[in-house]
C-alpha cells in the first residue's frame, strides 16, 4: 500500500512541475481540469499503467488546451486522508478545491490477457457526470490510441458543457 501510494504521488508531482499548461483556446476553449487517480481492478500489480494511462489522458487534454490542476488537493486527499477510491462527490469536492471546471475520474480493469479503461467526467460546477468513456485492448499501444481518441471525445463534451453556461 505504502510504496503504490507513494508511487501515485510522485506521478502526481511530476505531472503537476513537468507540463506546462496551455493557454490556448484548441478545440473549444480553456478548461481546467483535475485526474484523479484511477481505481484499478486487478489481482497484479498495475499501478505502472495506471501512471501510463493517467499521463497519456493528461498530455492528450493539455495538447487539446485543457490545463492540469488540483496536485496539492490531490496530495492531501491521498496522503493526509488516506483516499484510496473517489466518488463523484469526491472529484466535486476536490475540483472545486481546485478552482476546476472539469474532473476526471476512471478506472483500470485487467481481466486475463484484455485491459479495460472506463473514464467519467465530471462538470465540478455541476456536480455530476456529463460524459462516460469506455475502452479495451489485449494490446498496449492500441489501448493508449484508443484512450487518446476517449480523450479527444471527453474534451469536446468540456467545450459543449463550457459553452452552454452563462457568461
Amino acid at each position: 500500500f505504502g510504496l503504490r501510494l507513494f508511487k501515485t504521488v510522485v506521478f502526481l508531482l511530476t505531472l503537476f512541475f513537468a507540463a506546462a499548461p496551455l493557454k490556448g483556446y484548441a478545440q473549444g476553449g480553456y478548461a481546467r481540469v483535475i485526474i484523479l487517480p484511477f481505481d484499478i481492478h486487478s489481482r497484479t500489480d498495475m499501478s505502472a499503467a495506471r501512471r501510463l494511462v493517467m499521463n497519456t489522458a493528461a498530455e492528450s487534454l493539455q495538447s487539446a488546451g485543457a490545463e492540469i490542476t488540483g496536485i496539492d488537493i490531490l496530495k492531501e486527499t491521498v496522503l493526509v486522508q488516506g483516499v484510496k477510491e473517489f466518488t463523484v462527490d469526491d472529484a466535486v469536492t476536490a475540483g472545486r478545491g481546485a478552482k476546476a471546471d472539469f474532473a476526471l475520474m476512471g478506472s483500470i480493469t485487467r481481466l486475463g490477457q484484455t485491459t479495460a479503461i472506463d473514464m467519467r467526467l465530471v462538470d465540478v460546477k455541476g456536480g455530476a457526470v456529463i460524459a462516460f468513456y469506455h475502452t479495451a485492448s489485449p494490446s498496449e499501444g492500441d489501448l493508449l490510441e484508443k484512450l487518446r481518441g476517449g480523450v479527444k471525445a471527453l474534451r469536446a463534451k468540456m467545450a459543449e458543457a463550457s459553452s452552454q453556461r452563462p457568461a
